[in-house]
């Protein structure tokens, strides 16, 4: 390990997505053709929007093909972060810097022409002192849709999940939700790594039109993480061979890092 805040970033992600799971009544090894009518751990949700919920769960989801963005029109590639992503027509990505959470903290944000549409990436990001979740980062996700979409008040609970935990001797905590408030749906995460020096996050977040969200699911939001970090169908990415996936990898062309 070269710096300690990469060691931060490798404790923190090791156990990414190795929240809860639940049944779903399909056999993970059959190949789902039609993902449509699909039943997911969030009981409100099946098909696509379902498989989304189930997918940053660590629920297996057995794609008949790798989820891909439909009629690419242009390559994104990030001027400092390890981010390159196909998209679709009418969609553009944005390199963006987020202060508030954390004086290093950079991403990504792909959004459409009107704005109906926008996926809000932070890879892992490093912050002296001890974060709260429900202090520091909902009320900055809750602040990105005020921003963003006029979100006035509380929006409302379809599904979440807390998951607390002990790893490498560190408490650990993820935050997965599903919101509706107006005509949007957003669906996010937070991971949060709680260190002696300081706090890890990993933050994403969805946001699509009610009557888009499922339809936008499956042509940009699960294909975006495919692309984020995963390999084919089965694994997340280990570039440089070492046992390392992408996720937990600080510097995935170089084997040496992490050290093992």
């Amino acid at each position: 390990m070269k710096t300690n805040h990469t060691l931060f970033i490798v404790l923190t992600l090791c156990v990414l997505f190795n929240s809860c799971s639940s049944d779903n009544n399909s056999d993970p090894q059959i190949p789902i053709q039609d993902i449509s009518e699909r039943e997911s751990s969030c009981s409100d949700f099946i098909g696509y929007s379902g498989a989304y919920w189930d997918f940053v769960n660590d629920v297996v989801i057995p794609f008949a093909a790798v989820p891909e963005v439909p009629n690419i029109a242009s390559e994104f590639v990030h001027s400092q972060l390890p981010i390159t992503l196909n998209l679709p027509s009418g969609y553009v990505a944005l390199e963006a810097e987020y202060p508030e959470i954390g004086p290093d903290s950079k991403g990504v944000e792909v959004v459409n022409s009107n704005n109906s549409v926008r996926f809000t990436w932070v890879p892992p990001s490093y912050a002296p002192g001890q974060y709260i979740v429900s202090e520091d980062f909902i009320p900055w996700i809750r602040f990105l849709l005020e921003q963003n979409y006029g979100l006035s008040g509380d929006p409302t609970e379809i599904c979440s999940e807390l998951t607390q935990r002990d790893a490498f001797g560190y408490p650990q905590e993820i935050n997965t939700e599903v919101l509706s408030f107006g005509n949007f749906i957003a669906q996010s995460w937070v991971l949060t790594s709680y260190l002696d020096e300081g706090t890890t996050f990993v933050i994403a977040l969805s946001v699509a039109h009610e009557t888009d969200y499922e339809d936008v699911t499956e042509s940009l939001f699960l294909p975006l993480h495919y692309q984020l970090y995963m390999n084919g169908l089965g694994s997340q990415r280990d570039q440089d061979g070492d046992g390392f996936s992408f996720l937990v990898d600080p510097n995935d062309s170089d084997s040496n890092v992490p050290a093992n």
